[in-house]
Order: structure tokens, then C-alpha cells, then sequence
């Protein structure tokens, strides 16, 4: 059973709340989290919801974004879906190595996911991401 999962329609102002309850969950876990990790998952989960309802439900507020999260230890596991078709995210990922890449606006969130988290997988299709962040306190 997981620690917290949310469902919500795909439209933007859900994201505030969905991301504050998470963000609520973790901080009772980790009483003494460093303000770092605090802002790291906030980034993370900002962007990620936001890519969920924005490219991958394209603000169809009839489709969902579903969250869920589970803390192990000192290991955040979180896991977002979406209702969309996907996308090719071993061609966006195998981009980031692209020095003429390194400013594109496209894949920002994703990029951003990348660098602040321990693990980011995707399934198959592209519409639904796990991410690993280990946060540096004892629970």
C-alpha cells in the first residue's frame, strides 16, 4: 500500500494542491529534511505534474494525472501518470547529451527531473515516470 495517491482531472490548478500535499507527506517523514531536498522534490513534482496535464493529458480536464508515493527508509518513490499517448522518451533522453541541445526549451522539466533525482524511468509508452530521490536525513 502506498504512503499517498492522488487523481486528478488535467487542468493546471490542481497541481498547487496536489504538489503541496505530497510535499506535506514527505516533511512529516523526514521531520528534519534539509531545505535543498525540500526544494528539489518541489521542483521535481512542479514540473513533473506540469508535464503530465500540459503534454501528456494536453489539458483534457476528462483525463486524469494519478500520483503516487511511497517512502523506504531514507528513498522517496514517487510515480506520475498520465492518460496520453506518450512520447519517445529514449530520443529525448539520448538528446540531453547533445551539447547543441543543452538549451532547448523542449524536455526542460524532464532534463530538471534528470539532474535532481537518484532514478527517473519510463514506462514503454512514455505516459507514466517513476522517479527515486534519496533525501540526506534519517528518518
Amino acid at each position: 500500500m502506498s504512503l499517498f495517491h492522488r487523481s486528478f482531472p488535467s487542468e493546471l490548478f490542481h497541481v498547487k494542491s496536489v504538489m503541496a500535499e505530497a510535499l506535506g507527506i514527505i516533511k512529516m517523514h523526514f521531520l528534519q529534511m534539509p531545505e535543498e531536498d525540500e526544494y528539489d522534490l518541489r521542483l521535481i513534482l512542479s514540473e513533473l505534474l506540469l508535464n503530465a496535464v500540459i503534454h501528456g493529458n494536453r489539458g483534457d480536464r476528462k483525463k486524469t494525472v494519478s500520483v503516487t508515493l511511497d517512502i523506504k527508509g531514507d528513498v522517496v518513490y514517487c510515480v506520475i501518470s498520465d492518460e496520453g499517448d506518450g512520447f519517445d522518451h529514449c530520443a529525448l533522453l539520448a538528446g540531453f547529451a547533445e551539447a547543441a541541445n543543452c538549451e532547448a526549451v523542449h524536455g526542460r522539466g524532464v532534463r530538471i527531473a534528470c539532474a535532481l533525482t537518484d532514478t527517473l524511468q519510463f514506462n514503454v509508452v512514455g505516459n507514466t515516470i517513476l522517479f527515486r530521490k534519496r533525501v540526506s536525513c534519517d528518518a
